[in-house]
């Protein structure tokens, strides 16, 4: 992979089969751009310069975000509110679970951050799958849809996808980080994609029905619409 610094953003360059270039800005404040495989210096860097604002902006933004070391006493954000973590230094079980507004982490290695953060990955993922196994067949019968399957994953820069071909629902596992309603809102949208593919006027009309609020989602997500 190659670097190219525009003012005073550096950027890694990743060259893939794509069709379009992609600015990213990782937990870590890297920032990656992916590009097709042939495309050029220049492009790249007129595309970076064009993004500079945001990029200042988002880099700054991580950089001063508290660094997630997932220490007992520490809190985590779990469907919308900050929850303490507790350790169990005595349990030969591996797990971490949210329990009586905490989150419990019992593990023999519980000195091994690599560890804490494994569970608490397990932990949400455990999380999103409760509810949306609760939500997946109520929020099909207010988009009047039906979907094959839903499928979870972790992802950088979506909240959700849809496949309509095969009609499978993608979602980010860090919506249980942040009140139900925006997973409701995100799986009503993907759903929505089964009715109307493109993000047209249609489309929000539809989606505005099926959940009035979801501008509420909207905004605590962070979606602009396009």
């Amino acid at each position: 992979m190659d670097q190219i610094t525009v003012e005073d953003i550096t950027v890694t360059v990743i060259r893939k089969k794509v069709k379009r270039l992609t600015l990213r800005i990782l937990p870590s404040s890297m920032v990656t751009i992916t590009v097709p495989l042939n495309t050029g210096t220049d492009r790249i860097a007129q595309m970076i310069r064009s993004h500079l604002a945001w990029l200042r902006q988002g880099v700054a933004k991580r950089a001063a975000q508290p660094q997630r070391l997932f220490q007992n006493g520490e809190t985590i954000p779990v469907w919308g509110e900050q929850v303490p973590i507790r350790f169990m230094n005595n349990s030969l079980r591996r797990c971490a679970k949210l329990a009586q507004g905490q989150v419990i982490i019992a593990s023999p290695r519980l000195s091994e951050f690599k560890e804490r953060e494994a569970l608490i990955k397990d932990m949400y993922t455990y999380e999103m799958r409760q509810a949306v196994d609760r939500l997946w067949i109520p929020c099909q019968k207010t988009a009047g849809v039906q979907a094959k399957e839903y499928r979870l994953r972790f992802m950088r820069t979506r909240w959700g996808t849809c496949n309509t071909t095969l009609r499978r629902i993608w979602l980010n596992i860090d919506l249980a980080k942040y009140p139900e309603m925006c997973l409701r809102y995100v799986l009503l949208h993907e759903l929505t994609h089964l009715l109307v593919k493109p993000h047209n006027t249609q489309f929000y009309a539809y989606l505005s029905r099926f959940m009035p609020d979801g501008y509420q989602a909207e905004l605590l997500l962070k979606i602009k619409r396009q």
